[in-house]
């Protein structure tokens, strides 16, 4: 889904997130952690699998992957042509770009560029656009086209937190995690401006993500 444009370079952003068939399929093609790019990740990722421990996550083939870590999506994303939905320029979202319309690609989208109309991707007026919220377990992209923005991107409120292309160094990395997840509270909890902290190797059953494409530059290492 095109979103806009950087320098008359288009940028776009997956209509849902990553589903389980979609990463099962890339994991079947064998890919190498020693082939992953970002410097953040060559030392420290050393599987791809989706997996948690002692929690099994959805695996429904429809459903949004989970347990997946930061580095985990940035290399689907890499292999797929695409990136980690980060700043639209082209790198990562600067820490305190995260909810510029004119920086973050995932913010941009949430909104559809003006945050003062949509604070929820469906628009002002609405409970919770009927969204994955407040539940026990991810549901299939897609689902509701309620919980959809106007232009047609699903879920990027509930149903799982989405990893973003934003991250800083305190003590350990951490990224910025978007959207809150199927477990999180309701609305106005939840809205397009909210995120969330999490070191960037974290795996969690309400954790995925989605690519996003364009302008044609990689993510860079901060």
């Amino acid at each position: 889904m095109v979103l806009g444009n950087y320098n008359n370079n288009p940028w776009s952003i997956d209509i849902t997130e990553v589903t389980n068939k979609q990463y099962e399929d890339w994991l079947g093609k064998g890919p190498k952690t020693e082939d992953q790019n970002n410097a953040n990740c060559i030392q420290k990722n050393n599987e791809f699998d989706n997996s948690c421990d002692n929690i099994t996550p959805n695996k429904n083939p429809n459903h949004p992957v989970t347990c997946i870590d930061w580095c985990d999506a940035v290399a689907y994303c890499e292999a797929v042509g695409k990136r980690l939905c980060g700043k639209i320029s082209g790198s990562e979202t600067s820490w305190l770009g995260v909810n510029n319309v004119a920086e973050s690609q995932w913010f941009a989208a949430c909104t559809s560029g003006d945050p003062s109309k949509y604070t929820l991707p469906c628009g002002e007026g609405h409970h919770n656009c009927n969204c994955n919220l407040h539940t026990t377990d991810t549901r299939e992209a897609a689902r509701n086209n309620e919980c959809a923005s106007s232009s047609g991107v699903f879920d990027l409120i509930g149903n799982a937190a989405e990893w973003e292309a934003c991250c800083t160094v305190v003590s350990d990395r951490v990224c910025r995690i978007r959207g809150g997840s199927y477990d999180s509270d309701d609305v106005p909890s939840v809205s397009c401006a909210h995120e969330d902290q999490m070191p960037y190797m974290t795996r969690s059953p309400n954790i995925g993500f989605r690519c996003c494409k364009g302008p044609n530059y990689p993510i860079e290492n901060p």
